[in-house]
């Protein structure tokens, strides 16, 4: 559900915002995505709360002070989480997973639309195509990545749908030599959303799965921002990195990009895999 409701955000305020631009303006355009925000801001303020137990809202007595009071929150919301999360084991190697899985796929992804324009796509065909393509092609990408993360297990589908939105973005390459094709264009558009689909859909997993329930909000909140740091800074380079080297040799890179952290994903689960089964002999020996 994380994952659909994303897209289909991402797919509104891209495809709809070029529809809406194409027609009406981009004033027309912004003032429409900053309402359709609020709607979504109020959503939250004026929902009800979650219920939680009380205790989750235990404040020290008021006789310890200020500072003392300060302290415990600042130990409890934002080094624990931190100490919390470093004392497992690869915690910096999954650090390195989380902002470099995405990685690519978000640089490919910042690029697309300035790709297709260079190749004289119209705004209204951008936006046709992935309105078409768009909703069904993320839900069925959605899906897919859970029954394969059920199926398979995290790390496998972290590796197996990683390799897939790697290959993906060899699409935008197809794309750059093909030129204004229309069916090079939709062939893009399903192949990002259904793999970019299932490859979040599993790092929604992992990261979900690496949350300790006593700091399950803030652990999540810095893992999910360092998948997309990735998309902020890195990506916010494309233009002159594409412009450098050309578009073929760009989308190609962002291909490569994703390889470190699937190797390290191979890794850790081999790695795991062999401890797993040391342990085993040492298991029986000691009941025996």
């Amino acid at each position: 559900m994380i994952q659909t409701g994303y897209y289909m955000g991402m797919l509104a305020s891209g495809a709809g915002a070029l529809v809406i631009a194409a027609r009406f303006g981009w004033f027309a355009a912004y003032a429409i995505m900053a309402f359709l925000l609020a709607i979504s801001t109020l959503t939250f303020i004026l929902g009800p709360e979650p219920g939680v137990s009380r205790e989750a809202f235990r404040r020290l007595p008021a006789s310890q002070g200020t500072w003392t009071f300060a302290r415990e929150w600042l130990s409890t919301a934002v080094i624990g989480p931190f100490s919390d999360f470093m004392r497992r084991p690869y915690w910096a190697l999954i650090l390195v997973i989380i902002l470099d899985y995405k990685l690519g796929e978000g640089m490919a992804a910042v690029m697309s639309t300035p790709l297709y324009i260079s190749l004289g796509f119209t705004l209204n065909e951008i936006a046709l195509i992935s309105k078409f393509f768009g909703p069904f092609t993320v839900i069925l990408g959605a899906l897919l990545g859970g029954v394969i993360t059920v199926r398979f297990g995290l790390l496998r589908s972290l590796v197996f749908c990683g390799i897939l939105q790697a290959v993906g973005n060899l699409t935008y390459v197809l794309q750059a030599v093909g030129g204004h094709k229309i069916a090079y264009l939709a062939l893009c558009v399903a192949a990002q959303n259904i793999t970019t689909g299932m490859a979040g859909t599993a790092l929604v997993s992992f990261i979900s799965s690496l949350c300790s329930p006593k700091f399950t909000a803030t652990q999540y909140a810095l893992f999910a921002s360092l998948a997309l740091l990735g998309r902020t800074f890195v990506g916010s380079t494309g233009g002159a990195l594409s412009e450098a080297i050309g578009w073929v040799p760009f989308f190609l890179l962002t291909t490569l990009v994703t390889l470190p952290a699937l190797v390290l994903l191979v890794w850790i689960e081999r790695r795991d895999a062999r401890l797993t089964a040391e342990a085993v002999p040492l298991a029986a020996s000691s009941r025996s």
